[in-house]
C-alpha cells in the first residue's frame, strides 16, 4: 500500500468543508479534488478487500454539492479501474 498521511487527508477534508461553508466553492472543490487524488490508492485497496464499500460511496455521491461531486468523481475512477460491479 502507498504511504499516506491520514492527518493530511483529514485536514484537506476539513479545509474543503470550511471553504464551502464560507461560500468559496471553487477552493472547496479544488481541495476535494486534491483529497481524492491522494486517497485513490487507499480507497482502491479497501474496495478490493471489501466491495460493499462501493454502496457507501454511491450514497455519498447522491448528496448535493461538492461532497457528492467528489464522491461521484471517486466512483467514476473506481469504475474505470473495474472496481464497481
Amino acid at each position: 500500500m502507498q504511504d499516506f498521511n491520514a492527518n493530511l487527508l483529514n485536514v484537506l477534508r476539513e479545509e474543503a468543508e470550511a471553504a464551502i461553508k464560507r461560500g468559496d466553492t471553487e477552493s472547496g472543490k479544488a481541495l476535494y479534488a486534491q483529497l481524492l487524488r491522494l486517497s485513490y490508492p487507499v480507497v482502491e485497496e479497501q474496495v478490493r478487500k471489501d466491495p460493499k464499500i462501493i454502496v457507501a460511496i454511491m450514497a455519498e455521491a447522491a448528496r448535493p454539492g461538492p461532497p457528492g461531486e467528489a464522491a461521484q468523481v471517486l466512483l467514476s475512477h473506481l469504475d474505470k479501474k473495474g472496481l464497481v460491479p
